[in-house]
């Protein structure tokens, strides 16, 4: 709402204009689709038993993920105190000019 419906692809476009990489999802799905919960690699912690994600539907998290999720690489939260302010000055300039972003 802030940002008077940009779409997401859009605000990470602009963000990358301005010299912020951003991606869609550290992931690259919602979590849960992720093989090492697909494949059963995580146990139950009780009776060391694969859990079973194969079945798991999230239709929201889906949603958000194809519309709304975003992220940043943690490093770029280490850095100098100039580093952090690129993303915000970023961010800003992307909510002063959501007109023609949106058009």
């Amino acid at each position: 709402e802030a940002f008077d419906g940009v779409p997401r692809d859009t605000f990470i476009k602009a963000l990358a204009a301005e010299g912020v990489g951003v991606g869609v999802g550290a992931h690259g799905a919602p979590i849960y689709q992720n093989p090492v919960f697909q494949e059963g690699r995580i146990k139950h912690p009780r009776n060391g038993e694969p859990l079973d994600y194969s079945g798991v539907h999230c239709p929201e998290a889906e949603r958000l993920f194809a519309t709304q999720a975003m992220s940043m690489r943690h490093a770029m939260f280490l850095g100098e105190k100039e580093d952090i302010d690129l993303i915000l000055d970023a961010i800003r300039k992307i909510r002063e000019n959501t007109d023609e972003l949106k058009g």
